[in-house]
């Protein structure tokens, strides 16, 4: 059923480059424009957060924050390229692009007033970056890339400013002082300079301000003569003459988070300039974990466990990091980047799921075990610990189940889409967040129990949409979900009754399939040794009539890939085609030999004469997973133990030719 009384609650605004703040005179606080998705918000501050006011439909392209000297703070679209900006003098309302074009506000049109300033026509070069009205003066003053000043006039047109420096400054008409006024940052975050008054040429200063050339949203707080100045998850206060003082915002998350765990409690790690930070009630908190040397974490019953370069596991609470099981030399060097690893605490067990290589290591009692037999396929996906086992939905939306006597299980669809999966320490049952909403395991199904926003709908609908990230917070019993960096929360309604979990094995009681061991296929590498060049891709397919397609495409067509294909070759490239019995690498056969480049031509009768027949099961649509016995190639960019896709494969990274994406 769906729950009338749970509703999503937006308690963050959105961050980026979409973001207007000014001082409201009739709300007596500052407000916040944010765009999100198809829609504009308004946000007012509230003594420590921003609290959502409105929202309303929204089409430009861009919007800037009009500041009229006495009125409201409106959003204004702007639908016509190039304009970063808007400002309110006097009765009119000019709009600036960067290269310094100025029009006026005709009713719904633009009307061009000034042309663009000299040596502005190249952005990478110089453009504007900031401007502000001057109602003091009459007039905007502008600030280009470089830190030139430039005025604006509507009777006279563009001169010569003051030149405050490069990059690394906010500017901003200060009502109070009746001036326009320049904030200059020290560091990536900081320190604060007082603000000083605009007019005086200055000697430039190397400084950065957080954000690059977007501006970050900054105004004057007229009920408490403050600055305010708004970054990723904080605000910043400054009183005339005091220090700058941070208020962390409710839940905003600071960027570049590589990944969020959820144990006992919700975890963001690696966080950027900021390092790994505990949820801490509606607050992100900095860690005391020493965590820089280790490449994978996961969120605890109580602190951390961490997995580093040597393959060892050690466990972190309060402040104290302890080892709690020695080096596992099949681990030694991992990177959890190219292998895609995942470390989950699941009870009285800690769990390594290698994804790329779908093996399995569980830790109990400070031992490591392999698990016999692998695991599911190949990828990284979503996995939720629970009473009865460690659940994995995989990237195509096949659901496992890893049991108590540590064997995998293939079980029946869990349905499609999930993003989610968690279950509540209070009330174990299956929850899961799908693209419809947040559901419960329940008569064998997920049954919907809240919907997604309509403002996330309209998000992943919109034309450069990207799906929302959700996570539990096991806490605060709620899940959270990021919108365009904003944040929202929905708390977990309560569930009268237990649930059984899905148990159910796709086909009787037989452990998960491994189609990508022990299977024969065919491997065409065309890679050239690192240094001057730089490819490595590797063609596993089931037959040779597919090798022989992929060779006419890669090597003797006439396209621009071909005859680059042709160049490396003639740089010392390998073109070798590799037979693969029952999992086990067995021989090559170089085809240069037989490739005739003058003609465009291969002697396909002489390559397949020499080339042994597979063996055994062949290949699927799974991969498969090549091991190295005796015979041991003098250069390939097969691993031993790799799982390569169906198809083509880039382990150098140099970019797979277009035409053989798909395959």
């Amino acid at each position: 059923m769906i729950y009338g009384d749970v509703e999503w609650r937006a308690v963050s605004p959105a961050q980026g480059w979409s973001r207007r703040m000014a001082f409201s005179p009739s709300l007596g606080s500052l407000v916040l424009f944010c765009v999100v998705g198809s829609g504009i918000e308004q946000w007012v501050w509230d003594d420590d957060r921003f609290v959502r006011r409105q929202r309303r439909p929204f089409d430009g392209k861009g919007f800037a924050l009009l500041t009229p000297e006495n009125g409201e703070p409106t959003p204004l679209q702007l639908h016509e390229d190039g304009i970063f900006d808007a400002c309110a003098l006097g009765t009119d309302v000019y709009a600036v692009r960067r290269d310094g074009a100025v029009l006026r506000l005709d009713g719904d049109s633009l009307s061009p007033v000034a042309d663009p300033l000299p040596g502005m026509d190249d952005f990478w070069v110089d453009h504007l970056s900031l401007v502000v009205a001057d109602h003091e003066n009459g007039r905007l003053v502008a600030v280009a890339d470089k830190g030139q000043g430039h005025h604006f006039v509507p009777s006279t047109g563009w001169e010569p400013g003051p030149r405050i420096g490069p990059l690394g400054h906010g500017l901003m008409w200060n009502s109070l002082t009746r001036r326009p006024e320049v904030l200059r940052g020290g560091g990536n975050v900081g320190p604060w300079a007082e603000p000083e008054p605009w007019g005086e040429e200055r000697v430039p200063t190397k400084v950065y301000m957080p954000g690059g050339w977007y501006r970050l949203p900054l105004a004057v707080d007229e009920a408490t003569g403050q600055w305010a100045l708004l970054e990723a998850h904080r605000l910043l206060r400054r009183s005339p003459g005091g220090e700058w003082r941070e208020q962390l915002l409710p839940l905003a998350l600071p960027d570049g988070p590589d990944m969020v765990s959820v144990g006992g409690t919700l975890m963001a790690l690696s966080v950027k300039d900021v390092g790994d930070v505990w949820l801490d009630g509606d607050r992100w908190v900095k860690t005391d974990a020493p965590t820089s040397s280790f490449y994978l974490h996961a969120a605890a019953k109580h602190g951390t466990v961490t997995l580093d370069e040597r393959g060892a596991l050690s466990h972190t609470i309060d402040g104290r990091t302890d080892e709690i099981a020695a080096p596992c030399d099949a681990l030694t060097g991992i990177d959890e980047i190219d292998d895609e690893l995942a470390l989950i605490c699941d009870r009285d067990r800690v769990v390594l799921w290698h994804g790329r290589k779908h093996r399995t290591w569980v830790v109990r009692q400070g031992a490591w075990t392999q698990v016999n037999g692998g695991g599911p396929p190949k990828g990284t996906g979503v996995f939720c610990s629970t009473p009865v086992g460690l659940f994995y939905v995989d990237e195509e939306d096949r659901p496992f189940l890893f049991d108590d006597s540590d064997r995998w299980q293939r079980l029946a669809s869990l349905g499609e889409g999930i993003r989610l999966l968690f279950c509540r320490p209070t009330a174990p049952a299956l929850w899961a967040m799908t693209p419809e909403g947040l559901a419960v395991w329940r008569d064998d199904a997920f049954q919907p129990v809240a919907a997604l926003p309509e403002e996330a709908v309209a998000a992943e609908n919109a034309p450069y949409g990207s799906p929302c990230d959700t996570w539990y917070d096991p806490k605060g019993d709620r899940v959270l979900l990021t919108l365009s960096g904003g944040m929202w929360e929905l708390p977990v309604p309560d569930e009268r009754g237990g649930f059984p979990f899905p148990q159910t094995p796709l086909a009787g009681d037989e452990p998960a399939p491994e189609p990508s061991e022990n299977r024969s296929c065919y491997v065409l590498e065309a890679s050239i040794r690192p240094g001057g060049g730089r490819q490595g891709l590797l063609f596993a397919l089931p037959d040779l009539e597919s090798i022989h397609g992929v060779i006419d495409e890669l090597v003797l067509d006439d396209s621009v890939d071909a005859r680059m294909q042709r160049d490396l070759l003639a740089m010392g490239g390998t073109l070798t085609l590799w037979i693969v019995q029952e999992g086990l690498l067995t021989e090559g056969i170089d085809l240069k030999p037989h490739l005739n480049l003058d003609e465009l031509t291969i002697d396909w009768n002489a390559v397949a004469a020499a080339t042994p027949t597979l063996r055994g099961n062949l290949m699927d649509v799974d991969g498969v997973s090549i091991r190295i016995g005796d015979f041991v190639p003098e250069f390939t960019y097969i691993q031993d133990d790799e799982l390569l896709e169906y198809g083509a494969n880039d382990p150098e990274g140099g970019g797979i030719p277009g035409i053989f994406a798909p395959i």
